[in-house]
């Protein structure tokens, strides 16, 4: 067991090398240094005793009669040249920080605080073999924020990222040998955020195989209830063959059936250039490139009939979301505790051009397939205007006999949402929202038309599916979204 600042320290022979090379020795710039290099040599001469005083410490270990007097000198001897090594590699390491070793004072300070833990010295002989085999682990979900005062980190690819386990992720990739495997679970941001590009690039590069299994936190999380967190669990594999990515389905479960959920995970493949690098929770191959085949049939979303000021044709859309998405011309109603009507504060809006665009828009948003593709890039919780309007259909380019076809029904879902009205009390109000669940007669009318159109009726069962998969709701009573 081994303590300190993942982030911050040497991890490979490599990093120590690049910051030796360039100290002044005596006034002379070193370049271009490496094994024959004199403070090289050193170096790597100490971290070899290191080493073998710990094979010989741990070999102690396990002898039967061992004197204790000769066990605790071994050890006394072990954390001697250890400490030595550390300082030693803490005083090249602290210029790279803009502190000078030479200074007691502000040394000391850049110790405390930043606490480096040099891998390169602490499993010597494991990284000289090229690193270990198998990382696993449950990285700090810390926000950047908070450490930033703390202490700073150097040369990370994925500085950029909102939280702290982007840059453990990073160190993973640079303490894991070739052939070897990273299992990490990290919060569900890493699938959609695009504070995590940066971090999502980095594992599509540095691993031959990526898979990424996501779960909710309702009903059941995977952690406890305290925490209850959305998580994405990697596993990356850094193997010579080719690129591949697999995903699964977001998982939502009754707390019951936790036994069974890593048994059962089913993983799909699909291609991060198509989803702008964003990792798609996706319950079947086919579906994903069904998908994909959308997105690449046309450059155009269903941004592309929003208009671009306020118009008369209007959808408002709650924010947040669970078993369905909520798209209206009115509003639900809202009542206040002593049963007045009130405003909703929890809606957005998007205009339209034209009643027809908005009407054909209305049908296609509250539907399944638009649901579906919400779970595969959204956050479980939120419904922000792009995880609808990137959805790759141009609504203006329908044939006008699909228009007709969908058109009628557009008054038929408005009074079946008008009969399916839920309540949820929030802070003394009674707060209204359409039950799209249970409007699926008609919606699964206009999908089907839909489909068609997208060439997406091959895969429908797929979407029925995850639709099955998602939606954890009891319709013998009065439900909500949240």
């Amino acid at each position: 067991i081994r303590a300190g600042n993942t982030l911050v320290g040497f991890a490979t022979y490599a990093e120590v090398q690049k910051t030796v090379s360039q100290k002044t020795v005596k006034g002379v710039t070193q370049a271009g240094l490496g094994y024959d290099d004199p403070l090289m040599q050193e170096i790597d001469e100490e971290a070899e005793i290191t080493a073998r005083a710990f094979e010989q410490f741990r070999a102690m270990q396990t002898e039967h009669g061992m004197d204790a007097k000769e066990f605790h000198d071994a050890k006394r001897n072990l954390r001697t040249r250890l400490n030595a090594l550390d300082r030693k590699l803490d005083r090249y390491l602290a210029g790279e920080y803009g502190v000078h070793a030479g200074e007691p004072s502000a040394f000391k300070t850049w110790r405390d605080s930043h606490q480096p833990f040099h891998w390169f010295v602490e499993f010597y002989e494991i990284i000289k073999r090229g690193g270990f085999d198998v990382i696993i682990g449950n990285p700090p979900y810390i926000s950047t924020a908070k450490i930033r005062n703390q202490y700073k980190l150097k040369n990370y690819l994925t500085a950029t990222c909102s939280d702290v386990y982007a840059n453990v992720l990073e160190r993973c990739t640079n303490l894991l040998k070739q052939d070897g495997r990273s299992g990490m679970i990290v919060p569900l941001s890493l699938t959609f955020s695009g504070d995590f590009d940066a971090l999502r690039k980095l594992l599509y590069k540095s691993y031959s195989i990526n898979w990424f299994s996501s779960f909710a936190r309702i009903p059941a999380a995977l952690f406890s209830a305290d925490v209850r967190v959305r998580n994405t669990i990697h596993v990356g594999h850094k193997s010579k063959g080719g690129p591949q990515t697999l995903t699964t389905v977001l998982h939502r479960w009754f707390e019951q059936a936790r036994q069974f959920l890593f048994n059962n995970l089913s993983y799909a493949i699909f291609s991060p250039l198509s989803y702008k690098g964003l990792i798609p929770k996706v319950n079947t191959t086919v579906l994903s490139e069904a998908l994909e085949n959308c997105f690449a049939r046309t450059t155009r979303t269903l941004a592309n009939c929003f208009a671009q000021r306020e118009t008369e044709h209007v959808l408002h859309f709650k924010k947040s979301a669970y078993n369905w998405l909520c798209f209206c011309s009115e509003l639900p109603p809202c009542f206040d505790s002593n049963g007045c009507a009130v405003a909703h504060t929890k809606f957005g809006t998007v205009y339209f051009a034209s009643s027809e665009i908005r009407d054909l828009a209305f049908l296609f948003l509250n539907g399944k397939i638009m649901f579906a593709y919400w779970c595969i890039v959204g956050d479980d919780f939120d419904v922000t205007r792009w995880m609808f309007a990137d959805f790759p259909m141009d609504l203006c380019a329908l044939p006008v006999e699909l228009k007709k076809k969908l058109l009628p029904l557009c008054h038929e879902l408005e009074q079946a949402m008008a009969k399916n009205v839920s309540f949820k009390l929030n802070a003394g109000k009674r707060v209204g929202n359409y039950n799209l669940a249970r409007c699926r007669d008609v919606t699964d009318k206009s999908d089907e038309i839909f489909a068609e159109f997208l060439g997406l009726q091959s895969v429908w069962h797929d979407i029925e599916l995850m639709y099955v998969q998602l939606v954890k709701t009891n319709f013998d009573e009065v439900e909500n979204d949240e």
